[in-house]
Parts: C-alpha cells; sequence; structure tokens
C-alpha cells in the first residue's frame, strides 16, 4: 500500500507538473490530486524539489525497463537504433513524461550533478554501450555525459516534431536515428551503418 500512495503521489505530481509548471505546482495541490493527506505526501518526500527529483528518477527507470526489455543479439548500430525507436515510442505513448523532462531540464534549481547521478544508476547499460561503441572505433571518443546530452536533446526533438507534425511521422522517425546518431560515428562507424541497414530495418 505504501508504494502504491507513493505512486498516486507521483502521478498527481506529473500532471500537475506538466499542467501548471514546476514553480507553479504546490504541495498541497499534488496531495489532493493523488486524494492523499498532506502528511501522507511528506512521509514519502520531503519537499516539493524531492517530489521533483523523485519524479525523474521513476520516469528514467521506466524508459529504461522499456529499453533493456527489448534488447537481442544485434550488432551495435542495430541495437543502438533498438534503443533510439524504443525511448522515442515512450515519449510519443506519455507526453506528459516528455513535457516534464523538458521541464526538468530548463529548471535552474535542478542539481547538475543529480541529473548525471540519476543516468548512471538508470542508464548504466547504455552508458556500458557507449563505451564498447568507442573502444569498437565506432563513436567518435567524446565525453559519455556529452554523448548523452546529444542523444537525449534529439530523442526530445524528434518526439516533441513528432506529436506537432504527424503528417511527417513516418517520414521522420525513419530518418531520425541516422540523423543523429550520424554526429557521433566515426568513418568506420559510417561504414557500418550502411552494412547494418537491412539488419537494422529488419529488427525494428
Amino acid at each position: 500500500m505504501a508504494s502504491s500512495k507513493r505512486e498516486q503521489i507521483l502521478a498527481s505530481a506529473l500532471t500537475l507538473f506538466v499542467e501548471r509548471g514546476i514553480s507553479d505546482t504546490s504541495t498541497a495541490s499534488i496531495a489532493k490530486g493523488a486524494s492523499v493527506a498532506t502528511g501522507t505526501l511528506f512521509h514519502h518526500f520531503a519537499n516539493k524539489q524531492a517530489i521533483v527529483d523523485g519524479l525523474y528518477r521513476h520516469l528514467k527507470e521506466q524508459i529504461a525497463s522499456q529499453m533493456t526489455s527489448t534488447e537481442s543479439e544485434l550488432d551495435m548500430l542495430a541495437k543502438a537504433k533498438s534503443y533510439w525507436l524504443t525511448c522515442l515510442n515512450c515519449f510519443i505513448n506519455n507526453t506528459e513524461a516528455l513535457k516534464f523532462f523538458q521541464l526538468y531540464y530548463a529548471t535552474p534549481s535542478v542539481a547538475k550533478d543529480n541529473k548525471f547521478a540519476v543516468i548512471k544508476d538508470t542508464f548504466g547499460f547504455f552508458l556500458d554501450f557507449i563505451d564498447r561503441a568507442k573502444q569498437a572505433g565506432l563513436f567518435i571518443d567524446l565525453p559519455q555525459e556529452y554523448i548523452m546530452s546529444h542523444c537525449q536533446q534529439g530523442l526530445f526533438n524528434t518526439a516533441q516534431f513528432l506529436i506537432d507534425y504527424p503528417e511527417h511521422f513516418d517520414e521522420i522517425k525513419r530518418k531520425s536515428f541516422e540523423l543523429h546518431f550520424g554526429a557521433l560515428l566515426t568513418a568506420q562507424g559510417h561504414a557500418q551503418l550502411a552494412k547494418s541497414v537491412n539488419e537494422i530495418d529488419n529488427n525494428t
């Protein structure tokens, strides 16, 4: 029951943060939306910032779970596209999550270290993937933080575009991986991408 109350609070917070903005949402309104007492809310979260950070982690965990559930024996670039399309589908199917992440990353009070600490905890498998891709000579040797930021911003922009312009859905969804990951690839990576097109398309 305790985790159910916590999930109710996070669900209420997500809706209200998206509707009103993070700064204009009170803990009292979150508790009311979750149908719990304010005291119950503070039992689970010390303050509103703790709710914001808890929601960020919760949504990251959900996306990571979706990504790892679709893992298969693909070559590295086919797996990268599988990750990309899974994340893209998560945001398209949950526009509140997309909007929250956009708000979260634009909020000055959010500590930079906390953002990447959560990514390390929830997306460790993808950070390992980045390192393996660099070691294999497929990715340019750039910091993990930069590559994650590049991928994340590309996902936000692509998902928002597909939501706003559904008439371009099939074309942009198909081409978005090559556009955004292409910027990270070495010459060897581009050569392998050309060879991997059939496997990528058959498995995504």
